[in-house]
């Protein structure tokens, strides 16, 4: 049996194959798709697709997905789109958490030189574990282009909004964590998880206070990064 996981994020790989052990084959693919939850029942479909491993069952899998009315391509290069999304997602979903905004609203000047940061960090990750992405400068071009076009209210921030844990340790705390397995450092990354992981406990009458702090503290970090 084979299991195909499209989860966002890194560092549950290993824990996955290890409880399924000899029950399945675990292959990874991932999901660009967006979608609010309105209500119980309720979503609000934002468009994207679904990114799967090249070979006979994915692609078939995908041909049924699309035509269900769920995009789906079968790529040999799966594990780079796989970081582009986490790398995505790193640069995005905590500013959304911290802003309280859409997507498109996040793309301000002033957080240039942080998400740089954050995208380097985890631009230097995938290097070591053999994925070549392009450089940050153009990832972050391609990135807030793309995220100017959403506006979807991402997971991260739903998570917060609906008192859940959000996705923030396989995201920049999983960069973080990589990082000093590498014998390295993600200072950048590090500073956006702490303050997601502390909005995750604090109660929501408080998170506005909290919210403002951390834009002080994180843009206060500005001229170290220019």
């Amino acid at each position: 049996m084979t299991l195909l996981a499209l989860q966002n994020g890194t560092g549950f790989e290993d824990d996955l194959r290890a409880i399924l052990r000899e029950r399945a084959e675990v292959r990874f693919g991932v999901s660009f798709a967006g979608a609010t939850m309105k209500a119980p029942g309720v979503v609000e479909d934002w468009g994207g697709e679904a990114i799967v491993p090249a070979g006979p069952p994915f692609e078939a899998l995908a041909a049924a997905w699309t035509a269900a009315g769920l995009p789906a391509r079968a790529l040999a290069d799966v594990e780079v789109r796989r970081w582009e999304k986490i790398l995505l997602n790193c640069f995005l979903n905590p500013f959304s958490a911290l802003l309280e905004a859409r997507n498109c609203e996040t793309i301000r000047p002033e957080w240039r030189p942080l998400r740089r940061a954050i995208l380097k960090e985890a631009r230097a990750v995938a290097e070591v574990r053999g994925v070549a992405l392009p450089h940050e400068d153009e990832l972050l071009e391609s990135f807030e282009r793309r995220s100017l076009g959403s506006r979807n209210v991402n997971s991260m921030l739903q998570d917060l909004q609906r008192g859940r844990p959000t996705e923030i340790e396989f995201l920049n705390g999983a960069i973080v964590r990589l990082a000093a397995r590498d014998q390295g450092q993600a200072p950048a990354n590090a500073a956006v998880a702490e303050w997601i992981r502390r909005l995750e406990r604090t109660p929501a009458d408080r998170s506005s206070e909290l919210r403002q702090q951390a834009v002080a503290d994180l843009l206060s970090r500005r001229p170290g990064l220019e």
